[in-house]
């Protein structure tokens, strides 16, 4: 799963507070070590899925991106669940909640 509903989140707030923050969610790909086989063909190399990655960091044409989702060198729409505040807030409290619970709070 994307931490895309993160991403946006932590942007409105951000914005909220008057900060503007440049993010690109960055679809990340399949890999699940459980189905391997069975997701095989259709998932990508360790090496396909850093490119667009490496491409937003290094790429003067990624520059001008602002708060785009990125698959494949591009901007995407995202699904509608990345755009869902109350799904958001949720995944937030959630993170917060483990975050703390692993003890790397404060």
């Amino acid at each position: 799963m994307s931490s895309c509903p993160l991403e946006f989140s932590l942007k409105r707030d951000a914005a909220e507070k008057g900060i503007h923050l440049s993010l690109n969610p960055l679809d990340q790909g399949f890999v699940l070590n459980i189905v391997h086989a069975l997701a095989k063909p259709f998932s990508s190399t360790p090496e396909q899925g850093a490119d667009s990655l490496i491409w937003l960091a290094t790429s003067p044409e990624a520059a001008s991106l602002m708060g785009e989702y990125v698959s494949k060198r591009r901007p995407v729409k995202p699904r509608k669940q990345a755009l869902d505040p109350k799904l958001a807030a949720d995944l937030w409290t959630l993170s917060e909640k483990l975050w703390c619970m692993e003890g790397f709070a404060r």
